[in-house]
């Protein structure tokens, strides 16, 4: 695995902080770890198109009853609190390999095949997951917690997804859960439809632009969810979506490299 620098430690330590400050509340699933990603952050860092994707929180399903950590066996902490960062990150990123909760992450495959990338390792690009409102699993899901029950996790949940994602530095990030989740990020123009699946009630796939902290456009692309993401889309379509969002970004850079005095400001990947 690559050398973990300080500001991934930093937002280790953050989740894990939060983990200690919410794992007494009563629909926060015990035992368990802060999930901070899922997948190979090695191998992310070495795509050549850096993409992740985003849900709510952590299924409950991450840590069953009988054998919790199954998944992520490395997970440890020392008698004192204090993660042991490499095993932690290690354990993360052996997830897909090591018996995933795959009817849900399968949701979003066909998508990433079409963009030439996987969670597996099948493809040249290595996806990560990531959680937008917070990195704890609850139960119940989080669809069926109350609004205060939401509150207390989502506000530092979303400032810690955003650390996170200064650090990740993604190209591409593909998103399918409620809009109003997504209202609040930084993003500077209207959406733009790139892909409709003509039906009674047409599916529409959407992009903008977010920004960094460090002033990185990064393409943002949005389709609703269902039960899980993209769910009442099939899987030949979704792999159009990601055939279509590769058909984007190539656009976007001969535009950039035709007209070079417009980069600033625009999405270079």
């Amino acid at each position: 695995m690559a050398q973990v620098d300080n500001d991934l430690i930093g937002v280790v330590n953050e989740a894990w902080d939060q983990y200690l400050k919410f794992e007494s509340l009563p629909f926060v699933v015990k035992p368990s770890a802060p999930i901070l990603f899922f997948g190979d952050y090695s191998q992310y860092l070495a795509s050549s198109l850096r993409i992740i994707t985003v849900g709510l929180n952590p299924s409950h399903a991450e840590f069953p009853s009988d054998s919790p950590f199954l998944r992520f066996s490395k997970v440890s902490t020392s008698p004192n609190n204090k993660i042991i960062h490499s095993d932690y990150i290690q354990s993360l990123s052996d997830y897909y390999k090591i018996n995933p909760y795959r009817r849900w992450f399968n949701c979003y495959e066909p998508i990433l095949n079409g963009l030439e990338a996987s969670y597996y390792g099948t493809e040249k690009n290595v996806v990560l997951h990531t959680d937008i409102c917070t990195p704890l699993a609850t139960d119940p899901t989080w669809s069926h917690l109350s609004e205060q029950e939401k509150s207390a996790l989502e506000s530092p949940g979303y400032t810690l997804w955003q650390q996170l994602i200064s650090v990740l530095q993604p190209d591409i990030v593909l998103v399918s859960v409620a809009r109003r989740y997504i209202e609040k990020l930084n993003i500077a123009r209207s959406w733009e439809t790139i892909y409709v699946v003509d039906r009674m009630r047409p599916y529409r796939v959407e992009t903008n632009e977010m920004t960094l902290p460090n002033g990185k456009k990064v393409m943002l692309v949005f389709g609703l969810a269902g039960r899980q993401p993209f769910a009442t889309l099939s899987n030949e379509d979704k792999k159009k979506i990601g055939q279509k969002i590769i058909e984007n970004i190539t656009n976007r850079r001969l535009e950039a490299d035709t007209y070079p005095l417009k980069r600033k400001g625009r999405m270079i990947v």
